[in-house]
């Protein structure tokens, strides 16, 4: 600067510190991930660099602002996904669940490494109980009047396939219906009744056991299949209407005993208090994050609208309020009701409030240098 003597030197050296300038400013958008280049191409003046670095650097935050939320809702996702996972796995117990979810919570975790400890931890559990149901197999079958080879058959059956022990006791009292002496046809007919029982249903008819096995036999089957029917009906309407993974719609066919009834439902009613919370936690974060209020969280939980309504319903809260702040900074300044459109569009387009807040101020300045009072005057509808 100190070497510029004439007029041609002055604009040489506007001419450099354009160039250079424009050099800073590919690079400056380039290390932020946006692009200006068009914008950066036609610039013409050297008063107008910083003006155009103060834009690729918003722009630039804002994008790494939009980054951050994605990758936060992404892991959000995963951790609300592994613990749908947990709570739906039918081997784990639930002191077992609760710990493995209480460490998806824990921000340090590797999602995938613990996904592989439930997968473990499942396979354990799964084959613990396949030995313990062999025991009761074994149990079972042991009072029962059928072929000694039959019985090892149905034994050899639950240790080579992965049918359970509710579906073989089953087909196994089929096979006593059909051979088994009269003793061992009512020791299972009431061993059906009893659990039956167990699990709620009701019998309006005698079941008491006598000689007439058969019959009463066929009439707690049919109580129990209607009851069946109408429990995975039921599941199926809630199912629909909690908007839980269609995933449960197999589950739901495969029911073929009362005891599939009772898992499955557990299933269903932990996978939608999971989605729930999981739900109300994306929406509180999410409110949070816009910066509003815990009263405006709570009224917003309280509607009990889905996430994506939620997220719309904060969205406005936190414009009506942006527009209320920057209302009150115009009238603050005083600035006249005719010229407020365009900082309430700026607005709109998502400018950050200093940004407008300047606007404003070069705005009213400029009105300061205005010599026609009538016109200055006529922007406050006085």
């Amino acid at each position: 600067i100190i070497k510029i003597k004439t007029d041609a030197d002055f604009e040489a050296a506007k001419a450099r510190m354009l160039s250079d300038g424009k050099k800073k400013l590919y690079e400056k958008a380039t290390s932020l991930n946006v692009n200006f280049s068009s914008n950066i191409e036609k610039l013409n003046a050297v008063e107008k660099l910083v003006t155009l670095k103060n834009l690729i650097v918003n722009a630039g935050g804002r994008k790494k602002m939009n980054v951050q939320r994605d990758n936060i809702n992404k892991l959000a996702e995963r951790r609300r996904e592994l613990k749908n996972v947990i709570r739906q796995n039918e081997n784990l117990t639930q002191n077992k669940k609760n710990a493995f979810i209480s460490q998806v919570n824990v921000n340090t975790v590797n999602l995938n490494q613990l996904r592989k400890n439930v997968e473990t931890a499942s396979k354990e559990a799964k084959e613990q109980a396949r030995i313990r149901n062999l025991n009761k197999l074994r149990v079972y079958l042991t009072p029962l009047n059928i072929n000694n080879s039959k019985k090892e058959a149905f034994i050899q059956q639950f240790q080579t396939t992965n049918v359970s022990f509710e579906r073989l006791k089953t087909n196994i009292n089929k096979e006593v219906a059909q051979k088994g002496d009269l003793e061992s046809k009512k020791r299972v007919v009431a061993d059906k009744i009893k659990e039956a029982q167990q699990f709620g249903v009701t019998f309006n008819f005698n079941t008491q056991v006598g000689d007439n096995v058969d019959e009463l036999n066929r009439k707690v089957d049919d109580v129990i299949k209607s009851t069946i029917n109408k429990e995975r009906n039921t599941l199926s309407n809630k199912i629909m209407k909690s908007g839980v993974n269609n995933e449960f719609v197999n589950k739901l066919l495969a029911i073929k005993t009362l005891r599939n009834v009772k898992n499955v439902e557990k299933l269903v009613e932990n996978a939608i208090k999971s989605k729930r919370n999981s739900d109300e936690s994306e929406i509180r974060n999410y409110v949070k994050r816009l910066g509003l209020t815990n009263d405006n969280i709570r009224s917003i939980l309280n509607q009990k609208k889905s996430v994506n309504e939620s997220r719309k319903l904060a969205d406005e809260i936190l414009a009506d309020k942006k527009r209320l702040d920057l209302t009150k900074f115009l009238d603050d300044s005083e600035v006249p009701t005719k010229e407020r459109n365009q900082f309430y569009e700026q607005l709109g387009k998502g400018d950050s409030f200093s940004r407008i807040k300047g606007a404003v101020r070069r705005h009213m300045k400029q009105m300061a240098r205005n010599d026609n009072i009538i016109q200055v005057l006529d922007g406050y509808n006085l």
